[in-house]
């Protein structure tokens, strides 16, 4: 218990303005560069930079207070690579795989850093069970078996629960510092709205600011507009022909809004059972939309017309910066909405079963 409170105590010191360095060694890299980027509203940006030289580098500045960071090897995004950067010296081991990408490396120094990689070691185990359990329904369907299909479907839903839980958890023992910030700012998706209110509040109470909290409680703030029972946002989006259509277009039936882009690999994944789905339902009643927040119109049309999506289809291109996603609270995709015949909202920030369960509801 000791060492717990301790741990917590450390982490939610305050910093002054100090000097990090990284020492690093990737195997295989050739000469080029390596760069650090800081979150800067919804986008990261580059902040520092160094040159690998025989395989070594080493990135030396100033931060200000405790940060969540991403690094990243020559001009491969992928894999993000996070680190938890401090007032403290710290050494990145990584390999270059054939392919020319970074494979992801391992990273020590200091506290923060510490729990940092607990966390990824935590979500690790759980995200191992998810990815097994989703590899098996899809070698199950491609093959066109139903053996299995059950216990794979359960194994999946507890992976899942576990993730809830184990998020919840590294939130709350993370309050008091950044990593509980950046944690409840990239995974909110995984909360309810009232989950949300309660894991933000946690750390309000302790008076962190960082650029992660702000937009938790900006989206709250935009979430407690979108709650069932209200009016949804209205929008003016082109489709694929150019033609504008407002969500007024589609009033008169339920509505489910699906938020997606050509470049997520979850929404993809997810299209051949949506069209399966979307074939099922009765029309006299239900009708999809889909929004995508692609910033290439050619990669939005080939999605569209390579998953076969049959359904209504809009654009804005201005990606995550669109005014259309910020207006539903929409952080991550794909992001389910229903809307009713009147155009008020039913389900909020959901996932695609949970609107099937309210559709078998209804009848």
């Amino acid at each position: 218990m000791l060492k717990q409170i301790l741990l917590g105590w450390m982490l939610a010191l305050p910093a002054l303005a100090a000097a990090y360095t990284i020492n690093g060694h990737i195997s295989n890299a050739a000469d080029g560069k390596v760069y650090l980027l800081k979150p800067k509203g919804e986008l990261w940006v580059i902040f520092d930079s160094a040159t690998i030289t025989k395989e070594r580098f080493s990135l030396k500045g100033m931060i200000g207070k405790p940060g969540i960071v991403r690094f990243q090897y020559s001009k491969y995004e992928y894999p993000l690579v996070f680190l938890a950067l401090a007032d403290t010296v710290y050494h990145l081991e990584g390999t270059v795989h054939s392919s020319g990408r970074l494979m992801r490396p391992a990273i020590t120094g200091g506290v923060l850093q510490q729990e940092w990689n607990r966390v990824q070691e935590e979500q690790a185990k759980v995200y191992e069970q998810k990815r097994m359990a989703s590899f098996a329904l899809a070698r199950l369907q491609k093959e066109g078996r139903t053996d299995s299909v059950d216990f794979y479907n359960e194994l999946q839903r507890s992976a899942e629960q576990q993730e809830y839980t184990m998020l919840e958890q590294q939130v709350l023992r993370n309050a008091g510092n950044v990593t509980g910030s950046y944690l409840l700012y990239s995974s909110y998706y995984q909360f309810s709205f009232v989950q949300m209110q309660k894991l933000a509040g946690t750390i309000n109470s302790h008076k962190q600011k960082n650029g992660f909290i702000t937009i938790i409680n900006k989206r709250l703030g935009v979430w407690k507009q979108i709650q069932p029972g209200m009016v949804a946002p209205d929008f003016v989006l082109s489709d694929p022909q150019g033609v504008k259509r407002s969500l007024k277009d589609f009033r008169g039936k339920y509505l489910v809004i699906d938020f997606w882009a050509s470049w997520c690999g979850p929404c993809r994944k997810e299209n051949p059972a949506l069209v399966e789905w979307y074939n099922a339902v009765d029309k006299s009643k239900f009708t999809f939309l889909g929004i995508s927040i692609d910033e290439k119109k050619d990669a939005w049309l080939k999605a569209i017309e390579k998953d076969q999506l049959p359904w209504a289809q809009l654009i804005d291109p201005d990606g995550w910066k669109s005014a259309t996603a910020a207006s539903y609270a929409v952080g991550a995709v794909p992001q389910k909405f229903l809307i009713d015949p009147s155009g008020k909202i039913v389900l909020a920030n959901v996932d695609m079963q949970e609107v099937k369960e309210w559709m078998q509801k209804l009848h």
